[in-house]
This record gives C-alpha cells, sequence and structure tokens, in this order.
C-alpha cells in the first residue's frame, strides 16, 4: 500500500508540473516552417548567410536540405545580399549532393539564385514545410522552362 502510494503521489506531482506547461500566449501551435519576407530583418541577413552556408555542408541530410530551402528563400527576399560563397555550394550538391532529393532542391535553387527576381511572388507566400515550398518553386521553374505560351 505504501509503495502505492509513493506512486500515486509521484504521479500527481509530475502530472500537475505538465500541466501547467502551456504554450505562450497568442503563440500557433502549427505554425509555418517557413516565414514571409518580413521575417528577416536587414542586421541579420549576412549572419543568416553564413550559418545556412554551414548547415548546407552538414552531414546529416534533414539539415542539408532545410538549409537549402532557407537560403532560397532568402535569395528571394534578400536579392541584394552577396551570396555567392552560397551559390557555389548549391551548384556542387546539385551534381553531387548524397541524395537525389538534395540535388534536385539544390537544383532547384540554382535556379532561384539565377534568376530571383522571377520569383519575388513566390516568396510572398507561407508554407508549411519544405516539400510545400519546393513543390511551389518547381512549378514556377517549370513554367520557366516551358515558356509561358502553355494553354
Amino acid at each position: 500500500m505504501k509503495t502505492f502510494m509513493m506512486v500515486a503521489a509521484g504521479l500527481l506531482i509530475v502530472s500537475t508540473s505538465a500541466a501547467g506547461q502551456s504554450p505562450k500566449r497568442g503563440a500557433k501551435p502549427d505554425a509555418p516552417a517557413y516565414g514571409t519576407v518580413y521575417s528577416y530583418e536587414p542586421s541579420y541577413l549576412r549572419r543568416a548567410a553564413l550559418n545556412y552556408a554551414v548547415a548546407l555542408q552538414s552531414d546529416c541530410d534533414g539539415v542539408v536540405e532545410s538549409a537549402i530551402a532557407h537560403t532560397t528563400l532568402l535569395r528571394m527576399v534578400a536579392q541584394q545580399l552577396d551570396m555567392g560563397k552560397i551559390h557555389s555550394i548549391l551548384v556542387n550538391l546539385s551534381e553531387q549532393g548524397r541524395t537525389p532529393a538534395i540535388r534536385y532542391k539544390a537544383y532547384l535553387a540554382t535556379a532561384v539564385f539565377d534568376d530571383p527576381a522571377r520569383f519575388e511572388n513566390t516568396a510572398r507566400r507561407m508554407y508549411e514545410d519544405c516539400d510545400d515550398f519546393f513543390g511551389v518553386v518547381a512549378s514556377q521553374v517549370h513554367k520557366t522552362l516551358l515558356g509561358h505560351n502553355m494553354k
């Protein structure tokens, strides 16, 4: 009986402290993974680009894919930012990436880097995840490659 009471008391303490942990007021539990143009402040652009360049060289495929998406969005938003090093890393990843997904996403990213003005409207949406973002980018690249004469 004593053991049962100790376990019950422990569960009560654990559940009480867990119940008190609620998300911040106004926080969205299902916030999108990728922000809009307004989520980048000019003072952090250079530092963000340096961090993404490091992430692009990670051993973790998920980190690389996420960094490709973030650098692509950053390029759409901050066209004036010097991202030559990132562009060369993306070209290398598009040719020699570890997985087909990395190579394909890097290829799409290089298309954005080559002509970021064409993708300005793409940057103004909210995206649920990396795949949603690259789906829109791929659609735009597809339209560009085939031309606008399709009906």
